[in-house]
């Protein structure tokens, strides 16, 4: 068999040049035994027209022993054996005798795994530096160590340096002795200065006399001292974490300049973004805003004296400069991920929380649900309403809404079992009975109450007031009175102009120099529109009078016409009882929408209106003497009454009951009904005998019972809760948590409508939730730290930023 193999051997050795390249590097590759290889380049040397073979056979054995040293486990007898039954084998089956001896004593002194085999000008892998230090060869106590001559005495290396010295190695190849430890940091040099290292480390120690001493003054170097008289472990681990903190040190102005642009709203990618930033060309026309904020905020740092980004810019390779367009999305990430996991935290603390969420479609006609979280902050006793994140929708039926609404929270790693309240708007795929989300989710978990925004239950309050055609037309015609105003600068001066011709006008109307427009949606806007108007009324109508002589044939026209309407008996009634009616809301819409909002404290402000509302009406020909005759009259015809209870009334009735646990509502309440109420969550009590609920119940009415200054909302209340008593805490706890308005959700459509404009509709949704996080909650202190945490856990980098062996 060796004797085919030879003679296939010479054959390839004799075939043409473009046939012996790729048999030779097939051969090369292949798991050819050495002592074939070692014949081969025996045979090679011979003959002259065989340069290319040489080169390669002699590539394939380093190769081969530098594999062997590092990848076998074999002891070191175990290939002394198979070295000399090679080499017999050699011997008996070849007719080159000199050749083949030389090739038997060149296989006779390769030990596996020898000290010598990791010696390397470059740093080495974390997987050799493993073997090395598990699996370096170590001679055994009766190894015959050979003798050298030393002046006139003859010396040789003692087995028990290795047992006075863990750290000392003793190599067969090169016959001298090493130091394990130093050896695997020699690329990176050592000592002061980074001077350059030598014996024991990149040089064998051959000569042994006063050994001990030279043995004892290495251990004394400042780069042997690194773990020297550490575990080998630790070495390593600190090794490692010394290039890890360096990596993290790198990226962080990066980190800070993204951080930057996603709190400030600012695009981060250019048009064209193309060059290094190492080149101060570059840089330049990054400074000029030919390319990305980004990439000029980069620059701006690096000329201000950035020395550390500078440092990265210039030293990093190509691929590994950390601000690519992949990489700002995966940091981007990271950031949104950081918010949220402390979101979270919180959430998990207090246990218990509703959800708000709200619809809209963004620029690119994409569907968008924004998803809040309502709950205590038990750390500060405040109610907070925080953002995590908007949901792509592909339908919006009650079951997808539904579905959507889960997935998300067990994305964040919330649980439903803690889910005490929901918070939508009015529309029948959100509160439907029996197919909206609102009632799905309820199936699932029938303690979380559903409430319809407070909000939007007072906007269709005063809708429905508005439908009356009288107030309905003076609505149309402020809104085109405004709109006429701010269409012209020309005709917005003129307005000006005589407001501040009045110098009888207070500070305060002079400060209004313009109409305000009526907002669709936000019925705050049209409060301060139409208390605007009413104000500006009298310089309206002389700037309108000055109009209608303008050269311009539109403008003359409608100022006639808005002149001659705004002039009318109906108009100024329906004015007056609007402005009159808004007045009273203005507060009320304002305070619903506050956080800080629980349910008891909604509808008792709620009632008051209402009682005032109803005062006003029962007094009508007190309170509206000043009016026509005809508003009496006309409001008989047409059976308008404003009324708020049929759209507050009765809401979560089952619950309401536990706002007696307020201090000032306990005379609302007897003791029963907050029972009653409490026994909805007694799986969310701690004790939930009623004997025990009753005996907290009367502790907390006595502590109160001589203190005249009493709590007024829940979250004034929770504080003053003992550790006597914990059932009434949970109690408050989950009252407040109840949903108040939707508002929060829609001050994200805000951020939403700034962040995803038309020059970044194709912003995708990952990005968009990172960059929505960021801005939204702002005020969340995170650190660059944190960050680079989450960001290294998504995938091993080209730069090194965390240990991804553990």
């Amino acid at each position: 068999m060796m004797m085919m193999w030879m003679m296939w051997t010479m054959w390839m050795m004799t075939s043409r040049d473009h046939r012996r390249r790729t048999d030779l590097k097939t051969l090369a590759a292949s798991h050819t035994p050495r002592w074939v290889l070692a014949v081969l380049r025996t045979q090679c040397s011979t003959n002259p027209n065989l340069g290319q073979l040489t080169r390669i056979g002699q590539r394939c054995l380093k190769s081969q022993r530098r594999d062997d040293c590092i990848n076998s486990v074999s002891t070191a007898e175990d290939n002394y054996n198979d070295s000399k039954s090679m080499s017999n084998h050699v011997a008996h089956n070849t007719s080159t005798t000199d050749s083949t001896s030389t090739s038997i004593n060149l296989s006779s002194q390769i030990y596996t795994n020898d000290i010598a085999c990791f010696l390397s000008n470059q740093r080495l892998k974390q997987s050799e530096i493993a073997k090395c230090l598990k699996l370096a060869w170590v001679p055994p106590p009766d190894f015959a160590f050979p003798e050298k001559i030393e002046g006139k005495q003859k010396r040789k290396f003692q087995y028990k340096y290795l047992t006075t010295f863990p750290w000392l190695a003793y190599s067969h190849q090169k016959e001298g002795a090493y130091c394990k430890q130093c050896i695997l940091f020699a690329f990176s040099g050592g000592g002061i200065a980074n001077q350059r290292l030598g014996k024991l480390v990149t040089e064998p120690m051959v000569k042994f006399k006063d050994a001990i001493n030279e043995f004892k003054n290495h251990e004394k170097k400042e780069y042997h001292l690194l773990g020297g008289s550490k575990a080998v472990d630790v070495l390593l681990d600190k090794h490692k974490q010394q290039v890890i903190d360096s990596n993290r040190k790198r990226i962080v102005p990066i980190i800070k300049t993204i951080l930057f642009c996603a709190r400030n709203n600012l695009p981060l990618r250019g048009h064209r973004e193309s060059g290094l930033l190492s080149s101060s060309e570059i840089r330049s026309s990054c400074l000029n805003g030919e390319q990305g904020v980004f990439r000029a905020l980069l620059s701006f740092r690096v000329e201000s004296g950035d020395t550390a980004l500078l440092n990265h810019i210039e030293t990093s390779p190509k691929n590994c400069t950390m601000i690519s367009s992949r990489i700002q999305n995966e940091i981007i990430v990271a950031v949104g991920d950081v918010i949220v996991g402390k979101i979270v935290e919180r959430i998990k603390k207090c246990k218990f929380f509703s959800i708000l969420v709200d619809e809209t479609t963004d620029i690119s006609t994409i569907e968008q649900m924004t998803v809040c979280i309502r709950y205590v902050d038990t750390s500060c006793w405040i109610i907070r309403e925080d953002f995590v994140g908007f949901v792509e929708m592909n339908s919006t039926t009650g079951l997808t809404i539904k579905n959507s609404i889960l997935d998300k929270l067990k994305d964040i790693g919330l649980s439903i079992n803690n889910l005490r309240g929901q918070g939508y708007d009015g529309g029948a795929n959100m509160s439907g009975k029996n197919n909206g989300a609102q009632a799905l989710i309820q199936n699932d978990q029938p303690l979380a109450f559903y409430t319809h925004c407070f909000s939007h239950s007072l906007n269709l309050c005063l809708s429905k007031a508005c439908n009356v055609p009288s107030i309905k037309n003076m609505l149309g015609i402020v809104s085109c009175v405004a709109t006429f105003f701010s269409a012209s600068a020309k005709r917005a001066d003129k307005l000006k102009s005589v407001i501040e011709a009045d110098t009888t006008s207070n500070s305060e109307q002079s400060k209004k120099m313009k109409l305000k427009k009526l907002c669709e949606t936000r019925w705050v806007e049209r409060h301060d529109a139409l208390i605007t108007f009413k104000s500006l009324y009298i310089y309206l109508v002389h700037a309108l009078e000055d109009l209608q002589n303008d050269t311009n044939l539109e403008t003359s026209c409608k100022a006639t016409l808005y002149l001659n309407s705004i002039m009318k008996s109906d108009f100024l009634v329906s004015l007056e009882v609007t402005v009159t009616g808004f007045s009273y809301t203005l507060q009320l819409s304002i305070s619903l929408q506050s956080k800080q909002q629980d349910l008891s404290k909604a509808l008792s402000d709620i009632m008051v209106i209402r009682c005032a509302l109803e005062e006003l009406r029962e007094n009508a020909d007190v309170n509206f003497k000043k009016m026509f005759k005809d508003i009496v009259e006309f409001a008989a015809k047409v059976d308008v009454e404003i009324t708020l209870h049929t759209r507050f009334d009765d809401r979560l009735s089952d619950v309401m009951p536990l706002e007696g646990l307020i201090p000032s509502n306990f005379s609302f309440y007897d003791d029963d009904s907050i029972l009653k109420a409490a026994m909805i969550y007694d799986k969310d009590l701690k004790y939930s005998d009623s004997s025990c609920l009753r005996a907290e119940l009367h502790m907390w009415r006595c502590q109160w019972y001589n203190n005249d200054d009493k709590p007024q909302s829940v979250i004034d209340t929770l504080p003053h809760c003992t550790n006597l008593l914990p059932n009434i805490q949970v109690l408050l706890r989950l009252f407040a948590t109840l949903p108040i308005t939707s508002a929060t959700p829609e001050r994200t459509f805000s951020t939403l409508k700034r962040l995803k404009s038309y020059l970044r509709s194709t912003m995708t949704e990952e990005r968009l939730n990172g960059l929505a996080l960021a801005n939204i909650n702002k005020k969340e202190n995170i650190t660059e730290l944190e960050i680079i945490q989450q960001f290294s856990k998504t995938s091993p980098k080209r730069l090194q930023l965390a240990d991804w062996t553990k």
